[in-house]
C-alpha cells in the first residue's frame, strides 16, 4: 500500500466524521508522545456485545459517569479489582419490586459506608432483558451514585452491573 492509497482510505473512513468541540487546548505533537507511550494498552476493550440493546446499555451507563471519580480508580472499577463490598440479585422480580429493591439496597449501602456493589440484572432473553435494559436509567436518578460500569466476565458480565458510590460525609 503506498501513500497515495492511505490517504484515499484514512479520507474515506473520515468522510462522516465531525470533530469534537473541546474546552481544553490540544497538547502538541511532542507533549501527546510522550503521554500516549505511558498509557499504551492501558485500556483493554471489555468483551464484544452482541445485540444492539447492550450498545443502548453502554450509552446509559456512561451517562453514569460524572467526572468526579479519578482515572486510576475507574480504571481498577473497569477491570473489577475494587472489592465488592455487598451485591444484589435481582433474578426474577417483576420491574416495580426490582426498582424498590434496588433503591432500598443502594440507600442500605450507602449508609453503611460502602463504596462498590454489585447490581445483577441479568441478561434477559436473547440478552434483551427488561430490567438489563432500566437498571441504569434507575442508577442515573439516584443521588450519591458516582459511576457504573458493565462488570467483568467474572462478576456476571453485560449481566450485571458494579456501582461505585460516593463516599459518606
Amino acid at each position: 500500500m503506498n501513500d497515495s492509497d492511505d490517504e484515499n482510505l484514512w479520507a474515506y473512513v473520515t468522510k462522516d466524521v465531525t470533530p469534537i468541540e473541546r474546552e481544553q487546548s490540544v497538547p502538541d505533537k511532542k507533549q501527546r508522545r510522550t503521554s500516549d507511550q505511558g498509557s499504551k494498552n492501558s485500556e483493554t476493550p471489555s468483551a464484544p456485545l452482541t445485540t444492539e440493546q447492550s450498545f443502548v446499555f453502554k450509552d446509559v451507563v456512561k451517562s453514569l459517569q460524572p467526572d468526579e471519580l479519578d482515572r486510576r480508580t475507574a480504571e481498577r472499577l473497569r477491570r473489577g479489582q475494587i472489592e465488592i463490598e455487598a451485591r444484589i440479585d435481582l433474578h426474577g422480580m417483576r420491574q416495580h419490586e426490582a426498582h424498590q429493591a434496588l433503591r432500598d439496597f443502594i440507600l442500605r449501602a450507602q449508609s453503611q459506608g460502602y463504596r462498590c456493589v454489585l447490581v445483577i440484572t441479568g441478561k434477559g432473553e436473547g440478552g434483551e432483558g427488561v430490567l438489563r435494559r432500566n437498571v441504569p436509567g434507575w442508577l442515573s436518578q439516584m443521588p450519591g451514585i458516582l459511576k457504573a460500569q458493565e462488570a467483568q466476565p467474572k462478576d456476571g458480565g453485560f449481566g450485571a452491573l458494579y456501582v461505585y458510590l460516593k463516599r459518606q460525609r
